[in-house]
């Protein structure tokens, strides 16, 4: 047997039956379909990484949540058993997550060259039979990427990309017509109308990769509530050829996205054009790899469509600050928030109740409970009863509402985590927002934040700076900016940490939660005057901030992994434990 990779300690076969041995060859597969089945869960994830709930309802989806629970942690214990010595050095367990070392562990279908060279028609998990539902809803989606990958000859996934498997999991939506006209209690609401053009010529598959895209996009169009999308054929006139009663009467913007050329060189264009007056709002060109075409998911895709979405989002509301143009009440509200001003945050509260008393909106809901956090965040105002009681009403209801909205679900668990501390509930709604979308930066970037509660910075870390890279033209880039800091500054990545701090501050000066991370990473640097610089900076905002002040507010990163350091750092900086 050929010897493992320097820092591996064992091997897992996927392909067939799958198979446990160690370094020395011996066998330490487990026994029991259902631990088997755990250990491929983990495996095949994109990080080695998943939570318990997640885990449970893939396993026990059948059982109550105690019942699930309680298999799991029985599953957990036989693997464990079954991995004897290996078991300590690739297993990582807390009260949230089970953790595979993916850096300690060889893994057949991870490897790109000898899982190159396996036979065709390898069967992923060969004979795997567990009796669950969702497990063999989630073993056919994997066999079918398996299959792909092998037909195309693309290498498998980075292991440090996140959401890999979440995309691989993202439901299909129908391709024509995504339509929505009202706020689901029949009562309209300030629609704008945009239609979809997706465009491919030259390879036939490359229809399906922009279809694929087209429906992301519609789905992130229409989880604001206030978007109607209309997806047209694939044989409508291209945008700069058409008039826009040619196309669909009543568009206040076309979007087109166009894959042209073979599979050799294939190139993405996307086009937005305003229908009033014809004029192209947002034009954008780049080369993408041709293994696009075969991926379950077009992810090489994902930062430049998204680009071309936040710049329509942002245009709707200056069309509507400028002049009563299209855009909705919740799309304003948002803006007005994400500028963080104590007024800013008044006049969005008072937006959103407007957009409420008008009817019934999940995501008016969902956002006023988000925007609570907000305002303990900078200290506007304190975590009443009232206010708590509030935000989860809202956020329950947001969620009873639209329970397929990604956007809600990932709002909805910021608040659970934020609030309430209810990580593992947090966790799940992550999971489903990013199985329904994995294309909303704002749903990763929440999610790094519950990482970072939870003592995960590492793969906190991860998950924020993939959604700066979706949200990097965002006007709300600066936010996402912020979780990158905490969670470097967390992880121990002061020098990073401190980068992202000063890209946040440039943007937003005001803005305490990075101003915080600033303080302690300066300090852990050794960097002392940059250090009482910044703290000079923060007291004039917080003038009775202390490190008692952050425990009484139960400020959640003092509690987790990395807040030992997080709080030595501001002690280094000169914060005192307690204002006199």
């Amino acid at each position: 047997m050929a010897s493992l990779p320097a820092g591996m300690v064992c091997r897992v076969h996927l392909l067939g039956p799958l198979q446990v041995t160690d370094a020395a060859g011996r066998d330490h597969t487990p026994l029991g379909p259902k631990v088997r089945a755990l250990l491929a869960l983990l495996a095949l994830s994109p990080r080695g990484s998943r939570s318990r709930v997640w885990l449970r309802d893939k396993l026990w989806s059948d059982r109550r949540e105690e019942q699930g629970g309680a298999c799991l942690r029985q599953a957990l214990s036989e693997m464990r058993k079954a991995l004897g010595p290996v078991a300590e050095e690739i297993l990582v367990a807390d009260k949230n997550t089970i953790s595979l070392s993916l850096e300690r562990v060889w893994i057949d279908v991870r490897d790109g060259e000898k899982a190159g060279t396996l036979e065709d028609g390898s069967d992923l998990l060969e004979g795997l039979d567990v009796g669950d539902p969702e497990f063999e809803e989630w073993l056919t989606i994997e066999r079918q990427a398996w299959a792909n990958r092998q037909a195309s000859g693309a290498a498998p996934p980075p292991r440090d990309a996140p959401g890999d498997e979440a995309r691989r999991r993202t439901p299909r939506t129908p391709a024509a017509p995504i339509q929505r006209g009202d706020d689901g209690a029949g009562r309209a609401r300030p629609l704008v109308r945009v239609g979809l053009l997706p465009v491919a010529i030259g390879d036939p598959a490359a229809m399906v990769a922009v279809e694929r895209v087209g429906e992301l996009v519609a789905k992130s169009l229409i989880e604001t509530g206030e978007i109607a999308v209309s997806q047209l054929g694939a044989d409508a006139s291209p945008i700069q050829a058409a008039a826009p009663d040619a196309l669909l009467p009543g568009l206040d913007y076309l979007f087109q996205t166009r894959l042209v050329g073979a599979a050799g060189a294939l190139r993405l264009s996307l086009t937005v054009q305003r229908t009033a007056d014809r004029a192209v709002v947002w034009i954008d060109s780049e080369p993408v790899p041709p293994r696009l075409l075969f991926e379950p998911e077009p992810n090489a895709l994902f930062p430049t469509v998204r680009r071309a979405v936040d710049r329509l989002l942002q245009l709707l509301v200056e069309d509507r600050e400028r002049d009563g143009g299209p855009g909705g009440l919740v799309l304003s509200a948002v803006d007005a928030m994400f500028r963080l001003g104590a007024a800013d945050l008044d006049r969005a509260d008072r937006t959103l109740r407007a957009a409420l008393a008008a009817g019934p909106s999940a995501q008016a809901s969902a956002w006023l409970a988000f925007l609570k956090t907000l305002r303990i965040g900078q200290r506007y105002g304190a975590d009443t009863l009232a206010e708590l009681d509030e935000a989860q009403a809202l956020s329950q209801a947001a969620v009873a509402r639209e329970p397929h909205n990604a956007l809600v679900l990932a709002l909805t668990g910021h608040v659970r985590a934020f609030l309430f501390g209810e990580y593992d509930v947090a966790a799940d709604l992550f999971e489903r927002a990013i199985a329904i979308n994995p294309f909303q930066p704002l749903t990763w970037d929440l999610y790094a934040m519950t990482h970072a509660y939870i003592g995960r910075a590492p793969t906190g870390l991860a998950c924020a700076r993939w959604a700066r890279q979706l949200g990097g033209f965002s006007p709300y880039r600066y936010y996402f900016d912020t979780s990158v800091c905490i969670n470097a500054s967390l992880a121990g990545r002061h020098e990073d940490a401190v980068r992202a701090g000063r890209l946040v501050l440039e943007e937003r000066p005001g803005f305490i939660a990075a101003l915080r991370f600033l303080v302690s990473s300066y300090a852990q640097l050794d960097e002392r005057e940059n250090a009482r610089a910044a703290l000079a900076r923060l007291e004039t905002m917080e003038p009775d901030f202390s490190i008692a002040g952050l425990r009484e507010a139960h400020y959640p990163l003092v509690r987790s992994g990395g807040g030992g350091a997080f709080v030595e750092g501001l002690i280094k900086a000169g914060v005192p434990r307690v204002r006199g």
